[in-house]
């Protein structure tokens, strides 16, 4: 969980430290795109995968 929220707080800052010096964006719509989908789906696949033990 803490990969996906650094790999996600990464994107995000960069794109505001681009905005706060003026410069052209560094990542497009599609770059984000495909870093969530390699950087989240597999850990995403993996806990959906993982057998439970329901204790209540």
């Amino acid at each position: 969980m803490l990969f996906l929220l650094s790999s996600n707080f990464g994107e995000i800052m960069t794109m505001f430290a681009a905005i706060a010096c003026d410069i052209a964006a560094p990542l497009k719509a599609s770059h984000i795109l495909w870093i969530n989908l390699i950087t989240d789906s597999l850990p995403r696949w993996r806990w959906g995968w993982t057998k439970t033990t329901w204790t209540i």
